[in-house]
């Protein structure tokens, strides 16, 4: 895990309500969509990657970003886990950096806990030849939790 703000560095021990997120969670439906005006990219795509919770050092939970170091932090709020705001950069390929940006986030458990709905709000910037591009990320999903 990258260190950043608002990134989790190492597990914590256990608590109930953390428990009742940790775990992986299955994708059922969602949709992410990314706009990179100055590129002029506009695109949708569906969610297809499950994600996993586990404890955080910092933060109560982490979630891994996929292909990166980073993770998003979050904080148990009752039946949500509400993502903390940060930056995340790691090194792309030879020619330069990428980062992810995390504005806001939350997870929020159904009743019975066996579903979540995800709200995912950032950006997905990099820089390469001293050149640098930002390209807004919006991701909407609904998860079960694996096992039920």
């Amino acid at each position: 895990v990258a260190a950043c703000e608002g990134c989790a560095t190492g597990p914590r021990a256990p608590t109930a309500e953390t428990a009742r997120f940790t775990g992986t969670w299955n994708v059922v439906s969602g949709l992410q969509r990314v706009s990179c005006p100055t590129l002029g990219v506009s695109a949708s795509a569906p969610v297809a990657e499950d994600v996993s919770w586990s404890e955080g050092a910092a933060t109560d939970l982490e979630q891994p970003l996929p292909r990166s170091p980073c993770s998003i932090a979050a904080d148990v709020r009752g039946n949500q886990a509400v993502g903390r705001a940060g930056e995340c950069s790691f090194p792309g390929d030879d020619r330069g950096t990428w980062a992810w940006v995390v504005e806001s986030y939350t997870f929020t458990l159904s009743v019975d806990e066996a579903i979540a709905e995800e709200r995912f709000s950032g950006a997905h910037a990099f820089a390469v030849d001293g050149k640098q591009e930002s390209c807004a990320v919006e991701r909407t999903a609904t998860y079960r939790r694996r096992g039920r």
